[in-house]
This record gives structure tokens, sequence and C-alpha cells, in this order.
């Protein structure tokens, strides 16, 4: 029997892009749900575009539904679908990353210490329950970042100045507040704050090695008292020799990490001491970086990651072809609102150079203020030959969104 099926587990976010691509050269999909407690308006995004039936399967029924004869890998394609998918890929006994390490892929406080553990630079951190919240021994000169510890997206992540705000914050923490997908935060991890230039790395990892796809730079700014809002992401040439030592350190991190096939994405602030790790996602990078990859990158990581799943996997790394930027939208005005969200797009999409749009915004709704990607109003990515024909995209785009120009 042939091995002709690929399960995605949780296929929101951009784990919706596998299966259209897959269903193309006759691959078959399922989709798994891994949790009965994600949120609604999580599930509703899933259409079912690309999978063989369109339902959403439990984990459970899904190894009644497909045999293991025919599964030719299991992923996530979501943060919240890494655990199952890493167990279901055991119980199918396809390529995979060891089950009994994924917290090492998904717990932000057990990603540190391993880091620690085998010698790469790591962040000085401390986990914090509602048991055990003290952080008497974890000293920082440059303040100190909160965030949960299973967190997705920027949710729940906070900056303060101080050991003593540190203590204040935690303090006030609600241990019964769900995070934007449902589960309780039990845990939070307290940091050091690092200082430096902020870059992801993309990689896919299969058993002839890693292949770098992407590398880009984040842009973070103050707004709306959040240090953490997102501004805009550049896309940079994997083979530029002055990013060798971040993409280096990568490879490394992800070794260590146990990402030993599939895909994965890594946070890593390059400081004065070097390149170090924020966080890494093991799953395709979300919003619409992929589809931008794809434009600007031979192969793109969309088609890497194909390939890895259907055994055509090259390491070679992917090169730079185009020039390009994601801009995060970002709204300072309390009592903001857009009438008409699809003239709005149709005017962005009117600029020469938009690659593609995606607003997260209602007609006349208003727009909370921007204070993380939790709560960005919309992203929108652009293409062209130098930076400073990015610089002027990035503005036109603002200023139509700002100015409601519709």
């Amino acid at each position: 029997m042939s091995k002709d099926t690929v399960i995605i587990v949780d296929p929101f976010s951009t784990g919706a892009l596998i299966a259209p691509e897959l269903k193309k050269i006759n691959i078959k999909c399922y989709a798994v749900l891994s949790n009965p407690s994600i949120p609604g308006r999580i599930k509703d995004s899933y259409t079912g575009d690309g999978f063989t039936d369109g339902c959403l399967y439990s984990a459970d029924e899904i190894k009644n539904i497909i045999s293991p004869d025919t599964v030719l890998a299991v992923i996530p394609g979501a943060e919240t679908g890494v655990y199952c998918a890493e167990a279901l890929s055991f119980a199918y006994n396809v390529e995979r990353n060891d089950y009994l390490t994924t917290d090492w892929r998904r717990k932000k406080s057990d990603m540190q210490k391993r880091l620690y553990e085998t010698g790469l630079r790591s962040i000085s951190s401390k986990l914090i329950s509602q048991s055990e919240d003290r952080i008497d021994d974890l000293n920082s000169t440059s303040g100190y970042v909160i965030k949960p510890d299973s967190s997705c997206l920027t949710d729940g992540v906070v900056f303060v100045k101080n050991k003593k705000e540190a203590i204040e914050w935690i303090s006030k923490i609600n241990w019964n507040k769900k995070n934007i997908m449902g589960v309780k935060n039990g845990f939070y991890l307290v940091q050091e704050k690092l200082e430096g230039e902020e870059f992801v790395v993309d990689l896919v990892v299969g058993h002839k090695g890693i292949k770098v796809c992407a590398l880009c730079r984040y842009k973070k700014g103050l707004h709306n008292g959040s240090l953490f809002v997102y501004e805009s992401l550049d896309v940079l040439d994997i083979n530029d020799q002055s990013y060798a030592s971040i993409i280096e350190y990568a490879k490394k991190a992800s070794c260590a990490l146990g990402v030993e096939f599939g895909l994965a994405h890594i946070e890593i602030m390059n400081t004065a001491n070097g390149p170090t790790m924020i966080e890494l996602g093991a799953r395709l990078h979300g919003g619409i970086a992929p589809l931008l990859f794809e434009e600007c990158y031979s192969p793109g990581l969309l088609k890497s990651s194909i390939e890895l799943l259907i055994n055509e996997f090259d390491i070679t790394p992917s090169i730079l072809i185009k020039k390009a930027r994601i801009v995060f939208l970002v709204n300072e005005n309390e009592s903001f609102s857009i009438p008409d969200a699809h003239g709005l797009e149709n005017k962005l999409n009117d600029i020469h150079g938009v690659n593609h749009i995606k607003l997260f915004i209602k007609n006349n709704e208003n727009i909370p203020l921007t204070t993380d990607l939790s709560n960005c109003p919309g992203i929108v990515s652009i293409v062209a030959d130098t930076d400073i024909e990015l610089d002027f995209l990035e503005r036109e785009v603002r200023s139509i969104f700002q100015n409601n120009e519709v």
C-alpha cells in the first residue's frame, strides 16, 4: 500500500496553506483537532480547503480511520497542535521528533533550560506559578520580560523596568484567566530582557540535514505603552555572510531542542554577547510570511516544506530573489474605526508593490489600541527592488490605513 496521506493537527493560521498544495500533487490530507477547548473563533477559521473530507477529527478518531501503512507524515498546523502531532507521529511510526521531549519545543522554560544544558547562549529565566512566584534570585539591569510559559503569538507578554515592578505585576496575575487559545496559563516565565536586533530563521529539517529557507529581521516599537508592538519584518539574504553567526546558532539551537523532522522558526536576539534564542516554534511560520517567501525566495518555505513531506528534500539554502517586507498596521487612536474594510483592502491592493493583505477588522467596529500581535489590525506585505522603495511603500500603506482613505 502506497503512502499518500498527511495528517495536519490544528490546521489553523498558516497550517491551512499546506493541504491545498499537497492536493495538487495527489496527496490526501486529513485534519485533526488537538483539543476540543480551542475557542470557536479559532476552530471556525478552518475551511477544509484541500482536505480529503473537510472533517475535524479527534486524535482517537483519526487512528481508527487512517491506516499507518498510508501515512507519510503528521505535522502541526499551529502551536497548539505540537504535542498532539508528535504523539500521533509516534503512533503512526513516521519520521518525527521524539514525543518524549516535546516540552523542549513548546514550553519556553524548557527551551531555555535545554539551551543552557547544551552550552548554548540562553536567557536568564525563572518559572513561576500561583504557589511559587518568588523571583529573588533573578537579577537583571535591563528590565524583565514576563510571558506565559506556553503562550501563542505575543499574548500575555509584558515588559517591566525593574524587579519591584515585576513583583507587583506578578502579584496581580489572574491565574484563572484563559489565553487566546482557551487554555489557562498555569505557569509564567520571568526573564532578563535582551537588548539587540531581533531576527527569525526558518528551517526545514529532515534526515538529510537542515535547510535554511528564510531569514528576517523584526522591527518593534513602543506604542500605546507596549514595547512589543511589531512594526515590520524585513526579508534578508540567507547567503549574506554578515548573518552567518545567527544562522549557525539557529541550526545548533534546533538540534539542541530535538528538531529532527519538520519545520521550525526560531526567534533570535543578536546581542552584544552574540545570538541568543528567544523561543522556537515547531511549525510553519505564521501570518502571511510563507506566502511572501514564495515570492522572494527560491525555493520558498512552503515549497520546501512540501518537498520534505514527499521525500524530495534538498538542504541547499534558499536564494533571495526579491526584496520584501511585512508591514504590521498599528492603531494609536482610541476612537478609530474603518467604515468599509473591503474598500480599504481594495485601496491597498491598488498600490504597486503590495503583495498580500490580511485585515483583522470589521466595518465600523472600534479598533483596539495595538499593544501586541494578538490585536494587530492587519498585515500587508510589500515587494520592491530597493530598501528606499520599501520605505516609500510602507509610508503609503500606513497613510492609507491611518487616514482612512477609502
